[in-house]
């Protein structure tokens, strides 16, 4: 004869079954109905819901930007969670006309002054072309976030070919193509040039190159790097395929040595000072 521990055993069971499978399909409706979209499409659609410049929406722009995970991976909260806020202010002052915009020279400043800083290889480092053409290769990818501002006329009227490119941006923008940029650096054969390097050997191809190039939007993390060749590529490929490893292993190796031993506050001042070089005011400035 069954006991009562014998019968409640399979029905306790049964029930733990029965909430797996339940949770099971409730995940998998979830994931129809939001299927997974690049994250340039998620930037575009907050930036047109940014448009009108409400805090909020603004707000969730700069989380979607900010939340990126490019190769050199994110950031913990307690360190991003102020740099957005002051990124935040600074977008709201700049789309209020309190607050100037930021020019791709503030960015080559920025990324050189941490290369000597860091201590990092020459590769590191950009120049005005290199930044103009990777903002120009952002385009493809991202028109509205990234091309707004970018080619508007004084008079408002109709942008017409010919016109000159304005060199500044707003404080979002240039966070954002400084986090590409060092993105690219890390593991992009195209930018992985010392400035005079690139200049001689990229610049002249750049721009036209930029109309058309199909960089990938899937990011890579932290980690040493692979010389595992896929088997399609061709010896030329192979080669510029290891010399990307190469470099974004040397590249990684002195960042872990620049940043041995610092700690979360010792982060957080680093990202303040980089804001400091684009211009961006602190909260006590305001």
């Amino acid at each position: 004869m069954f006991t009562y521990k014998q019968m409640l055993i399979p029905l306790v069971a049964f029930a733990a079954l029965g909430a797996i499978v339940w949770r099971y399909r409730a995940v998998r409706v979830q994931a129809q109905a939001r299927p997974w979209r690049p994250y340039w499409m998620r930037i575009e659609e907050k930036t047109s819901d940014a448009e009108n410049s409400e805090p909020e929406r603004v707000r969730a722009l700069v989380e979607e930007v900010l939340g990126q995970p490019f190769a050199f991976g994110r950031l913990p909260a307690s360190v991003i969670g102020p740099l957005r806020e002051r990124v935040l202010r600074a977008e709201l002052r700049y789309r209020s006309g309190r607050a100037p915009a930021v020019g791709e020279g503030d960015i080559v400043r920025l990324v050189n002054s941490f290369a000597d800083r860091l201590v990092l290889p020459d590769f590191a480092k950009t120049s005005e072309h290199q930044v103009r053409e990777l903002r120009l290769r952002s385009m493809i990818y991202a028109p509205k976030f990234t091309g707004t501002g970018m080619t508007e006329r004084e008079d408002g009227s109709e942008v017409r070919v010919g016109d000159s490119i304005n060199p500044t941006m707003s404080p979002l923008q240039a966070v954002h193509l400084t986090m590409y940029m060092v993105h690219c650096k890390l593991m992009g054969s195209d930018y992985q040039l010392a400035p005079e390097e690139w200049e001689a050997q990229q610049y002249r191809t750049g721009l036209a190159r930029s109309r058309t190039a199909q960089l990938s939007s899937v990011p890579q993390g932290w980690g040493q790097p692979t010389t595992t060749t896929p088997a399609f590529m061709s010896a030329e490929d192979a080669r510029a395929f290891r010399d990307v490893a190469v470099r974004e292993g040397e590249l990684t190796r002195a960042f872990d040595k620049a940043f041995a031993g610092l700690t979360a506050m010792d982060f957080l001042e680093m990202g303040n000072s980089a804001l400091d070089e684009l211009g961006l005011q602190r909260g006590d400035e305001q």
